[in-house]
């Protein structure tokens, strides 16, 4: 097991910081993985894995605008992966070998901002395929979607602050089959949230409401489990302030 890797960094009008990682990795199965009731599998082999990442920080206007991007690759021999079982329980197996190739990148406008707007966009792109021994057939790997998207927005204003985020993912395939009739929808669904915070007398007074799923979308994250519609929350923190 090992790593290495080499950055370089530049100073001046614009901050520049580009690298490379090399890694090698050798990973047995957890104590879970093996003896897990029901499910675990004493049958698992050691995971090995080698990988490769660049790097890429750009803060074009201090203070104002960054980006930031990776492009990574990663081969892994007998990657150990949970899978739902035909008894209706989830199991780990071996897939015998494994490639993931993906990009990562974030844009922030005002990333340091405590006070007005600040808003940051995030995408990351993974194309993960495997093939089991005696086979020369790839498949794309379970619950893995290609794309994946965060947007955040937010803004402070006196004792207030709102912000709106929005999520999504492309469709997961739910076996090593990839068929199309189980696989899970690609979906997005938003969430809002203000809050506020002041003094009165003694006390510090924390209260907001947050709305999740905005628009009550229907999806599931893994099959046959669908996750909450619509759920608003609202919180109150009260602190009794004391002079020592």
């Amino acid at each position: 097991m090992g790593m290495a890797g080499a950055y370089y960094h530049a100073t001046g009008k614009h901050q520049i910081v580009t690298g490379l990682e090399v890694s090698r990795r050798l990973r047995q199965p957890d104590f879970n993985e093996l003896f897990w009731s029901p499910g675990g599998n004493l049958l698992l082999k050691d995971e090995s894995s080698h990988a490769a990442r660049a790097v890429l920080r750009l803060e074009m206007l201090p203070g104002v605008l960054a980006f930031r991007t990776s492009a990574y690759f990663m081969k892994v021999n007998n990657w150990i992966l949970w899978i739902p079982s035909s008894d209706g329980y989830w199991s780990p197996v071996n897939v015998k070998q494994v490639w993931t190739r993906g990009l990562d990148a974030c844009a922030q406008l005002f990333p340091q901002s405590s006070k007005g707007f600040r808003a940051d966009i995030s995408y990351h792109l993974n194309l993960a395929s495997g093939n089991n021994a005696g086979s020369d057939d790839h498949f794309v790997m379970v619950y893995s979607p290609a794309h994946r998207m965060h947007v955040n927005a937010e803004y402070r204003f006196a004792r207030w602050m709102a912000s709106v985020q929005a999520r999504g993912q492309s469709r997961r395939f739910t076996d090593e089959d990839n068929n199309a009739r189980t696989a899970r929808d690609a979906f997005g669904v938003g969430d809002c949230a203000l809050f506020t915070r002041f003094t009165r007398g003694g006390w510090n007074v924390d209260a907001g409401v947050r709305i999740e799923n905005v628009l009550n979308h229907r999806y599931e994250l893994v099959r046959m489990y669908a996750l909450p519609g619509r759920l608003i929350q609202l919180q109150c923190t009260i602190t009794w302030i004391t002079n020592k």
